[in-house]
């Protein structure tokens, strides 16, 4: 058989084989084509409506994963109904987080006059500023979802700015530690109430050389003049003063946000403490009352700026014979807020003192460095 011939049936042998080997893959089925099976009697818009459908069922999960996180995150900041509140010392935080603060500043008290005291009279009354500086640093930890616990100390000093007052004030230092809890009690969406206890030991060293003099004068002056100087040496005043005040304070925090880019913190408390003076019978009872709105201008604006106004008063006095029983106060306050998990700020409080050792009420204005850090 010729060439021409045998090619027709080798091209049909060929085919064949082609065929049986189609046949026998086509019996082995993947696990693609499973799935392809299952779907076999539904026409192609069946099939892509349930694509579809799953893919739509996909994203909606994710997205309800998303809001759910963006929840708890905010939970974590104080944040109500998507408004981050601007944290200030007016009306502290009623919020359940973990955070890092710190606090440096620096004040007057304009024009004071301070009555220079003996057992009998008052026997000079000097006039001018007094200065002091602050420092403080606070740790609060949240606990549970609905408490938290905090714990800081600080510390101050003060004294005169010109002779007069230099004499009469000499120089002093106060420093404190403190802890207290805060509770949540109720939560909406947009406002927040919660329990707050705080209690602070204060303790307060100072060198009163003009009051140092007056007593010894008092003690000394009526004995003949050789005699002055052994009883100066011999007296049992003395030049450096310290005292003690501990003070235990609880009552209540709000928070409200009407709006993204407004709030509004309020804070009643009370309590009782000792007074500075241990000679004192009585101690003293404290009244802490305040208010503060602020806004957010990154809400609103590209620009990460925030602003805050504010009023309190301590009622009562918080100091007990200390230089100052009750202070009214009035602040303002400018804040950067394009990081939520980070505020940094200047606050600025201007206030009216009650003096402890005279009716006068005097002004004072206190300039802050704030920052916090929330984890």
């Amino acid at each position: 058989m010729s060439v021409c011939h045998r090619l027709p049936a080798a091209l049909i042998m060929a085919v064949l084989i082609l065929v049986v080997r189609v046949a026998s893959l086509s019996a082995q089925t993947t696990p693609r084509e499973e799935r392809a099976d299952a779907s076999e009697g539904r026409s192609v818009d069946e099939v892509a409506s349930t694509a579809l459908a799953d893919s739509l069922e996909a994203t909606g999960e994710g997205a309800d994963a998303l809001e759910d996180q963006e929840i708890v995150q905010n939970r974590k900041l104080p944040i109500l109904d998507g408004h981050r509140f601007i944290p200030t010392s007016t009306v502290p935080d009623p919020f359940i987080t973990t955070y890092l603060r710190s606090n440096t500043g620096f004040g007057l008290l304009l024009d004071a006059n301070i009555p220079v005291l003996t057992e009998a009279d008052t026997v000079a009354v000097l006039q001018g500023d007094i200065a002091f500086a602050v420092l403080g640093f606070e740790y609060q930890q949240e606990i549970v979802d609905f408490l938290a616990l905090r714990i800081g100390f600080g510390g101050a000093v003060r004294t005169g700015t010109n002779g007069e007052t230099l004499i009469a004030e000499g120089l002093s230092a106060t420093y404190s530690f403190f802890f207290g809890v805060t509770g949540r009690v109720f939560r909406t969406e947009n406002f927040l109430l919660s329990a707050v206890a705080d209690f602070v030991s204060n303790k307060i060293i100072g060198v009163d050389p003009f009051g140092w003099a007056v007593r010894v004068a008092e003690e000394c002056g009526d004995l003949p003049s050789e005699d002055i100087a052994d009883c100066i040496l011999d007296t049992d005043e003395e030049l450096l003063q310290s005292g003690r005040s501990n003070t235990i304070t609880g009552g209540a925090r709000g928070a409200w946000s009407p709006a993204t880019w407004f709030g509004l913190r309020g804070r009643v408390e009370f309590g009782a403490g000792d007074a500075f003076d241990p000679e004192a019978d009585l101690g003293t009872t404290i009244l802490n009352l305040g208010a503060v709105a602020d806004i957010d201008l990154l809400e609103v604006t590209p620009v990460p700026i925030g602003f805050l106004l504010g009023l309190d008063a301590e009622l009562f006095g918080s100091r007990g014979s200390d230089i100052a029983e009750s202070a009214t106060r009035f602040n303002l306050g400018l804040f950067y807020t394009g990081r939520q998990e980070f505020s940094v700020g200047v606050e600025t409080l201007f206030g009216r003192v009650n003096l402890t050792q005279s009716e006068e009420r005097v002004d004072s204005i206190t300039i802050n460095l704030r920052l916090r850090y929330f984890f």
